[in-house]
């Protein structure tokens, strides 16, 4: 979506209403921290892609567990403002299931998707590496993160985790 929004915008415009993207030059990670501290995120905040007869049975009402609550709630957890957004998200789940939340992270990091590769950096940067060492997450994903992350990262992982 973030690829055609500045098109579709465009086009959803007209003479008397205009819209226009905001935040587009930031990445994922840069833009949860803005909103992070932003009070109405704390109970607003709507990133779930579970299907509405899910979330209709959940509360919080966000389903936290599709692939955008699961990074949204690692990214918030990073910030250390998770525990802000209870009202939004399942806390108490994400941490009694923190391990697969960080292993599901590490995969799509794996698969070179920007957002979570830019969220894994992140942690070690803010030394919350061993968290993914100590989950025994980082051998699983070993070969592709020696691949595929930057190589100091990955050189990183193998240090820090195997």
């Amino acid at each position: 979506m973030s690829h055609v929004e500045p098109m579709l915008l465009g086009r959803l415009s007209t003479e008397r209403m205009r819209f226009q993207s905001s935040g587009a030059g930031l990445a994922r990670i840069e833009k949860m921290e803005k909103t992070a501290g932003y009070s109405p995120a704390r109970t607003l905040r709507d990133v779930c892609v579970a299907q509405q007869k899910m979330r209709a049975w959940t509360n919080p009402p966000r389903c936290s567990r599709c692939w955008k609550c699961s990074r949204a709630m690692v990214n918030l957890d990073v910030l250390g403002k998770l525990d802000d957004s209870g009202a939004v998200f399942d806390v108490p789940h994400y941490r009694k299931n923190k391990r697969e939340y960080l292993l599901t992270i590490v995969k799509s990091a794996a698969e070179c998707k920007p957002a979570d590769r830019d969220l894994l950096e992140l942690m070690y940067e803010m030394s919350l590496g061993p968290q993914i060492s100590h989950c025994g997450l980082v051998a699983r994903g070993m070969t592709f993160l020696r691949k595929r992350l930057k190589p100091t990262l990955a050189k990183s992982l193998i240090l820090k985790g195997a």
